[in-house]
């Protein structure tokens, strides 16, 4: 039972290792670039708002080449996930401007994280912590 319960406290102390947050970093950014995708698939920022029409043509909004939809990358870094854009033009529809309305793609930070991407994190931890005490 003793050598049992110290295995068991060993893996508990391999949590707080830098592999084991790496991986949860990873995999949330992983993660991250398929809800990024999932909202070009269906017109939608992060928070479930549909995204406003066209006007001068039809079809879905940025999708008609694919060059904003396919730059976007994620980087773990020491504090985080971070997510950019390829595109010089992304802010614009990021934030809009005066002629082009606002077309989220990724979260705000001053609107908190909604609930697919705190699942995502919440998914990524939980494997994580499940493999290191199995």
């Amino acid at each position: 039972m003793t050598q049992t319960l110290n295995e068991f406290i060993d893996k508990l102390e391999s949590l707080n290792s830098g592999s084991f947050i790496a991986e949860v970093r990873r995999q949330v950014a992983y993660d991250g670039l398929r809800l990024i995708s999932a909202g070009y698939r269906n017109s939608v920022d992060p928070y479930g708002a549909t995204w406003q029409p066209l006007k001068y043509r039809n079809g879905k909004p940025l999708v008609l080449t694919g060059a904003f939809r396919d730059s976007w990358m994620a980087y773990p870094t020491p504090t985080g996930v971070r997510f950019v854009s390829g595109v010089d033009y992304g802010a614009y529809h990021q934030y809009g401007t005066r002629s082009i309305p606002f077309r989220r793609v990724i979260p705000m930070q001053n609107y908190g994280l909604p609930k697919a991407w705190t699942d995502v994190i919440a998914k990524a931890y939980s494997k994580q912590v499940r493999e290191a005490v199995a």
